[in-house]
């Protein structure tokens, strides 16, 4: 009997069937991206090939080519996945937030605190996707957009809310959330190229520190 007449003949089996090749299908995409993400924290973009991320994920190339036409394409999927992740953690802080003044400082810490605790999204986004000529494609990318709505988001919040004591924000309003991602991404690249160490941790921890409290003494008279 063919797939097709098992279908008419037994719909919920052919459900079932179609079901776990999608879960087979997703799980296999998975591995791929986790061992080309894991193949670029030890390697570098330089090293970084389809014939090895084939043979850590114990398939072959004709397999990883069937879910990534290209190292390009594999190494956009990456990027866009990290970047997403980021924007859902900045989401949740931004929108969290008691205050307009708040939530931008908390875009700083925030954002500077989760690439902390994974420095290797930072560099798909910032550092290997750039070398590859990607980084105008991510910022087309809808995950991309959404992070520019979110910016949007505190840009309104400062022009239209009422200070909580007579002193006003100073600044352009709808500058200063572009002031503040500017500086969550100096902070992090300064230690992209490295492997973080303790020491580094905490300086910069400090560093992010100091630019909250700068940006908190800017932008009140």
């Amino acid at each position: 009997m063919t797939t097709s007449k098992a279908a008419i003949l037994d719909p919920d089996r052919e459900r079932r069937r179609q079901a776990r090749k999608a879960q087979r299908h997703s799980e296999r995409r998975l591995l791929i991206m986790h061992s080309a993400r894991n193949l670029l924290a030890e390697r570098g973009i330089e090293h970084f090939t389809v014939a090895d991320v084939a043979h850590v994920s114990q398939l072959s190339k004709p397999a990883v080519y069937y879910y990534f036409d290209s190292k390009e394409a594999l190494v956009f999927d990456l990027a866009i996945e990290s970047l997403q992740i980021e924007f859902n953690v900045l989401s949740e802080s931004v929108h969290a937030a008691k205050s307009a003044v708040e939530s931008l400082v908390d875009l700083i810490r925030t954002r500077v605190d989760f690439f902390l605790n994974d420095m290797n999204a930072f560099r798909v986004l910032h550092v290997w996707a750039p070398a590859m000529g990607l980084q105008r494609r991510v910022s087309q990318s809808n995950t991309s957009k959404q992070i520019s709505a979110l910016l949007n988001l505190i840009s309104h919040r400062l022009s239209t809310e009422k200070p909580s004591s007579n002193r006003a924000i100073r600044l352009d309003a709808q500058q200063l959330p572009q002031v503040a991602w500017a500086l969550s991404q100096g902070i992090l690249g300064q230690f992209a190229a490295s492997a973080m160490q303790p020491k580094d941790l905490e300086q910069c921890r400090a560093t992010r520190d100091v630019a909250c409290r700068w940006l908190l003494d800017s932008l009140i008279t």
